[in-house]
C-alpha cells in the first residue's frame, strides 16, 4: 500500500490575493462587543483577512463539487493554493490503493509550532495535535434550480449573506477554519509561546454519499495522520448550539417481484393483485409507516445495557474523560427512530403489470432501539405483507450502517469550545444531539472526541443555501481560542 501526497504551490489569483485592495491595507472592525485578550490580539489583526477569506469562500462555492458529478480535485486545489499562498503547509493526500482517490483527494493543512532545540530533541505531546478541525468539500446537487432566487454557484452576496450550494454545508467551515489557522500563525510571529502544539484542518471528499469516510477520514486515519486531543466538525448552523453526538443511519434495499403481463389481458383481470410489484411495494411502505410509529414509542424508553452497547463513543486511550457517560437518554431527548422510504423505481411500460420494483428505505437510529431490532422488525413487516399478497416476493438487503454516537459533555474539547463560545457570544452554548448523521462517529471511534459547531448559516440541502458573512470571523476567533485552550488544558 502506497500513500502519495504533495504540497501545492501558491496559485496566482486576483480573487485570492488582494493585498492593497482586498483587506491587507484596509482594516475594518467586525468585532463590536468582543473583548479581545490585550496581550495577544489587536484590532488590526482581528479583521486582517476579512476580504481575502470572503474571496476564498466565493471561489470555493463557485468551484462545483457536487457529489457524484464533480470530483473534488479542483476544489482541493483551490484550498491548497490558498493555504500555500498564505504561508501555510498544505498536503493534498491521494491514496492510490483506493479507487477514485486520484480525482477525489483530501487536503490536510497543519500549523506547526516553532520548537526550540531542546524541544526538537524530545517533542512529547507536541506530535499530537491540540485541535483538529474537519470539513468536507463535496456538496449535494443544486436541484431544483428554478426554486433558487440566487445562482446556486454564483456565491452572490446580499444583505450580509453569501448564497450558493455548499456555502453553509460545508465550505464556510473550511473558510473559517483557514482564517483561524492564519490568526494562530500570526500570533506565533508576535509571540512565539502562543502556539505550542500543532493545529490541523482536514478537508475531506465524499461525505454526502453517506459519511462512510472511505476516501477521507478513514483513509487519512489509516495513513497515520490523525492524532489529536479533540476535533470540531465545522458545519454551519446555529451558533448557540454545540452537537456532541448524532443519530445513526441504517439503509435497506428492497426488491419486489410480481408477475408481469399485459394490463388488458383476461389473465390479469382474474389474477391476484399481489402480482403487481409496485402496489406490493406500496403495501410494504404502509406497513413500514405503522412500524415507524411503533418504534418511535420504543425510542423514548430509558437506555438498557443492550442499547448502550450500540452507541459509539471515544475510546479510553485519551483519558478517563473520554469514557462514555450515562447521559445519552437525556441528550437524545425526543429524537426517535425514524423510518423513511426514500427511493422507489419500478415497472417497464404503461401497459405492463409491473414485474419488479426497487426501493431504498432510510432509518435514523437512536441508542434505545438497537439496529438489529429495527432490521428484524422490517423483515417481519415485509414477510407479513407478502403472506397477504401472493404471489408477491420482496427481498430485503442491509446496506449502509452508521451507529449513533455521543461524546461525554465533560470532554476537553466540549469544555474548551463552550468556554470559547461563551467568551465570543456572551452566553454558553446549548449541548444537543444532531438528527442528521456525520463523520463524527468515525473520529470518536478513533479516540478523537468530536463535536460539531461552525459559522451561522441555513438552507442546507435546500434552495438558497447561505452563510452569514459576519459569522466567519467570529467562528475563526472561536476556533482559535479553542486551540489555545486545548494547548493549556
Amino acid at each position: 500500500m502506497r500513500h502519495c501526497f504533495e504540497s501545492h504551490q501558491p496559485q496566482q489569483s486576483n480573487t485570492l490575493h488582494h493585498d492593497a485592495q482586498g483587506g491587507r491595507e484596509s482594516y475594518y472592525d467586525l468585532t463590536q462587543g468582543y473583548q479581545p485578550q490585550p496581550e495577544r490580539r489587536n484590532r488590526r489583526t482581528m479583521s486582517r483577512y476579512a476580504a481575502e477569506i470572503t474571496g476564498f469562500l466565493q471561489q470555493l462555492v463557485r468551484t462545483r463539487s457536487v457529489n457524484g458529478v464533480h470530483p473534488e480535485l479542483e476544489v482541493a486545489s483551490v484550498i491548497a493554493g490558498f493555504a500555500a499562498g498564505h504561508g501555510l503547509a498544505p498536503q493534498v493526500l491521494v491514496f492510490d490503493h483506493l479507487e477514485g482517490s486520484a480525482q477525489r483527494p483530501a487536503v490536510l493543512v497543519t500549523l506547526e509550532p516553532e520548537p526550540s532545540a531542546a524541544e526538537r530533541a524530545s517533542c512529547g505531546d507536541r506530535a499530537r495535535s491540540a485541535l483538529l478541525i474537519v470539513a468536507h468539500m463535496d456538496t449535494v446537487p443544486e436541484a431544483p434550480v428554478a426554486a433558487w432566487k440566487h445562482d446556486p454557484f454564483g456565491a452572490e452576496i446580499a444583505d450580509g449573506r453569501m448564497y450558493g450550494r455548499g456555502a453553509a454545508d460545508n465550505k464556510a467551515g473550511i473558510a473559517a477554519a483557514m482564517w483561524a489557522l492564519l490568526r494562530l500563525r500570526d500570533s506565533v510571529s508576535a509571540d512565539g509561546s502562543a502556539v505550542t502544539r500543532p493545529v490541523q484542518l482536514l478537508c475531506v471528499p465524499d461525505e454526502e454519499s453517506g459519511a462512510t469516510g472511505r476516501l477521507g477520514v478513514k483513509a487519512v486515519h489509516d495513513s497515520g495522520r490523525l492524532n489529536a486531543d479533540g476535533a470540531i466538525y465545522a458545519y454551519a448552523g446555529q451558533t448557540g448550539d454545540v452537537c456532541v453526538g448524532h443519530r445513526g443511519v441504517a439503509r435497506f434495499k428492497l426488491h419486489s417481484q410480481g408477475t408481469p403481463m399485459h394490463c388488458g389481458s383476461s389473465q390479469w383481470q382474474i389474477a391476484p393483485r399481489g402480482g403487481n410489484a409496485i402496489t406490493g411495494m406500496s403495501a410494504v411502505f404502509l406497513a413500514l409507516e405503522q412500524l415507524d410509529s411503533q418504534l418511535a414509542s420504543k425510542s423514548l424508553l430509558p437506555l438498557d445495557a443492550t442499547s448502550t452497547s450500540t452507541t459509539t463513543s471515544t475510546s479510553t486511550n485519551n483519558s478517563n474523560e473520554n469514557s462514555r457517560t450515562g447521559n445519552s437518554d437525556e441528550l437524545f431527548g425526543r429524537l426517535t427512530t425514524v423510518i423513511t422510504p426514500a427511493l422507489c423505481t419500478g415497472g417497464s411500460g404503461a401497459g405492463v403489470v409491473p414485474g419488479s420494483c426497487d426501493a431504498v428505505v432510510d432509518v435514523r437510529l437512536v441508542p434505545s432501539v438497537p439496529v438489529d431490532l429495527v432490521e428484524a422488525e422490517i423483515r417481519r413487516a415485509v414477510a407479513d405483507v407478502c403472506s397477504r399478497r401472493p404471489p408477491l416476493k420482496v427481498e430485503v438487503a442491509a446496506a449502509e450502517r452508521l451507529p449513533p454516537t455521543q461524546i461525554p459533555t465533560g470532554s476537553k474539547v466540549v469544555r474548551c469550545l463552550s468556554e470559547a463560545i461563551a467568551s465570543e457570544y456572551g452566553a454558553p452554548p446549548r449541548l444537543k444531539i444532531s438528527g442528521p448523521a456525520n463523520e463524527s462517529y468515525l473520529l470518536n471511534g478513533y479516540g478523537i472526541p468530536t463535536c460539531v459547531w461552525g459559522p451561522s448559516g441555513g438552507n442546507q440541502h435546500a434552495p438558497d443555501e447561505y452563510v452569514v458573512l459576519d459569522s466567519l470571523e467570529r467562528a475563526a476567533r472561536v476556533y482559535e481560542n479553542v486551540a489555545l485552550l486545548m494547548m493549556k488544558s
